[in-house]
This record gives C-alpha cells, sequence and structure tokens, in this order.
C-alpha cells in the first residue's frame, strides 16, 4: 500500500501492527500466519465490540481479511516469477461474521444556512482553525472531492488563472485516469494564498515535528471540526467531513446540476462498457458550466464579504432561480468577478 502511495496505508499498518490494540500482538506476532485460527480473529474483534466499538471492530476484521487475502493471492500471482508463500491456505477470516451494522449508510447533508454558518466559522485564525484547515474545508464543501484528494493537493496541480484543479491518475481513487476539476471562483483567493504559502508543493504539509508523510493528516480536519462543535455557543447539529461531499451532491442537484454531470464532477465510477473502455473525453467545458451555477448559487450563501450575523438570504428563491434557468450569464460572470477580486 505504501508502494502504491496509498493513503490509508498509515492507518492499516497502525491497526495491524503499531497501536496498542494491535492485531498482530493480539493474535501472536511471532505466530506463524498459517497458524492463526478463526477463533483468534473472533477473541480480537469481540474485545473491540464489547467495549461499544462495532466500527473499530468492523474495520480491524477487514484489514486483517485484507492482509490474507493479499497473501494467498501473492502465492499464487502467475505474472510474478519469485513468488513468496507464506504458508497461508486459507483466510482465517473468511467464516467470521461480519457486524453488518457497524457502518450504516449516513444521509447527513448539510443545509444552506448550515453551510453559511460553517463557511463563516472556519475563518483562519478563528476557532482553532489555521489556514490549512480552514482551506479544506471550504475546498470540500465548494467542489465537492474527497477529503484525502484534498490534502493530496500540491501546489502545481492548480492553474490559477485557468480555474483548473488537475488532479493526477495515481491521486484519484481509483487510479484509471487524471481528474480535472473546474475551481469555483469563490475558492480561487483560497488556493492563491495557499500556493503562497507553501509554492508549487504539498499544500496541506504535515505539522511541524509529525513523522512519517509530509502532508497533513485527515484527523486534523475532522479534530478541528469536532472542536468547534463541543463549543457551547455551537448549536449545529453533528456531522462528518464525509457528509460535505454527499452535501455537494445534494444541493447541486437541487439547482437542477443532472446526475451524470454531479457523478463526472465527483469521480464517481462509469461501470458502463461505453464509458470505461471509449469514452476518454473530460468534459471539461460541461463541467465547468455546472460550476458556475454551484458558484452563483455558493457565492449567495456565503457571501465572503457579508457579517455571518447578518440577515441570512433567501435561498429558496435563489435556488429556484438557477434550477429554473433564470439566474442570466452576466449575473453568473460578475459574481465571479466579483470573488475574484475578493482575494
Amino acid at each position: 500500500m505504501k508502494a502504491l502511495g496509498r493513503e490509508s496505508a498509515r492507518e492499516v499498518e497502525r491497526q495491524l501492527l503499531k497501536a496498542d490494540d494491535n492485531a498482530a500482538d493480539a493474535l501472536g506476532r511471532h505466530r506463524l500466519a498459517s497458524a492463526i485460527e478463526p477463533g483468534d480473529v473472533v477473541g480480537y474483534l469481540a474485545k473491540f465490540h464489547s467495549r461499544g466499538h462495532r466500527g473499530a471492530a468492523d474495520k480491524a476484521r477487514s484489514y486483517i481479511q485484507s492482509a490474507y487475502n493479499w497473501a494467498l493471492k501473492a502465492a499464487n500471482d502467475y505474472t510474478v516469477e519469485n513468488r513468496q508463500d507464506w504458508g497461508v491456505r486459507m483466510n482465517p477470516v473468511a467464516t467470521v461474521a461480519r457486524d453488518k451494522g457497524a457502518t450504516g449508510t449516513r444521509t447527513r447533508n448539510l443545509s444552506a444556512d448550515e453551510l453559511r454558518v460553517l463557511w463563516h466559522a472556519v475563518t483562519p485564525g478563528q476557532n482553532g482553525f489555521t489556514l490549512e484547515t480552514s482551506a479544506c474545508i471550504q475546498l470540500m464543501i465548494a467542489t465537492g472531492q474527497r477529503l484525502q484528494e484534498v490534502l493530496r493537493l500540491d501546489g502545481c496541480e492548480v492553474d490559477l488563472d485557468a480555474e483548473v484543479w488537475r488532479m493526477p491518475t495515481e491521486k484519484t481513487k481509483l487510479r484509471r485516469r487524471p481528474h480535472a476539476v473546474p475551481l469555483p471562483a469563490l475558492v480561487v483567493p483560497i488556493l492563491r494564498k495557499l500556493v503562497d504559502a507553501h509554492g508549487t508543493g504539498p499544500l496541506f504539509p504535515a505539522g511541524i515535528g509529525r513523522k512519517g508523510s509530509a502532508r497533513m493528516h485527515y484527523s486534523a480536519v475532522s479534530q478541528a471540526i469536532e472542536r468547534w462543535l463541543a463549543k457551547p455557543e455551537v448549536t449545529a447539529e453533528h456531522f462528518q467531513t464525509r457528509d460535505l461531499r454527499r452535501t455537494w451532491k445534494s444541493r447541486t442537484g437541487e439547482i437542477g446540476i443532472s446526475k451524470e454531470m454531479r457523478d463526472l464532477i465527483q469521480q464517481h465510477a462509469k461501470n458502463d462498457t461505453g464509458s470505461k473502455h471509449y469514452d476518454i473525453a473530460d468534459y471539461l467545458p460541461q463541467m465547468r458550466e455546472a460550476m458556475n451555477r454551484w458558484n452563483a448559487w455558493l457565492y449567495g450563501v456565503v457571501d465572503p464579504q457579508a457579517n455571518a450575523d447578518a440577515p441570512a438570504p433567501d435561498m429558496a428563491a435563489i435556488t429556484a432561480a438557477i434550477a429554473d434557468g433564470r439566474v442570466p450569464a452576466e449575473l453568473l460572470e460578475a459574481l465571479a468577478a466579483a470573488v475574484g477580486g475578493a482575494g
């Protein structure tokens, strides 16, 4: 996983090898992998479950299962000349039932009013948010991309003049093709500050003294949100960083952006044969048009020049106008110019 640059490699390594309750010590660090029985795995997972940590148990189960699957496949990979065989003949997790209720389908998404409050709350220097944690949250809101994809962003991948984020293949989730994200004008000044601060390298560098990675860990963003939500004066309903991606999907649908275009922008897999093997168009002009509509709506919600305590705009009317195509192109261009000048 490390060789492939997978951001989750550190978390998997921690759970399997390094954490206080790691799997290696619990199952027997010096036992042969082939000696581990289903009962050993059950005993390890049961400790998490008995403490009410159902999600942690499910995640640990998945990591152990994947490790054994890899060992089995590596030993039987005919495309490799020097195969390594650990003597594993069966996956001990295969017969360990999964707790299907451990990870339910989330539906939480933020309303326009909640987005407005959050956008102003994460202003750098306020409520414990740094330039980087603030920018990460605002980029997720504005672009609909995944947290890990935002954190892997380098300055050289952002064309601020063309307002395009060009994500190389190895940084996308599926690693099939590069991905271009038209940038809403609202976030261009934010990205400009990051580039001015960090140059062409990682725009979200790790904190001083942090070992193992040159980039900020996703937990830094999650913890910053949790600290804000825990403040006595904050009345916002709890949410997680992944809920921001769902929020983008939901709100853009409300203003009339097609599901096909939303899927393209968010890199949701196209599984039909034509899309996977024949359609190599990047659809950048169409995505740009969609992002301009989103930018107009989002600017109406968060207006960076407005006071966070000012009366909220009539978003129902704005949403309906954009969805019906009643927002003229001149207004979209004027909003983009206004936001560009705000930086």
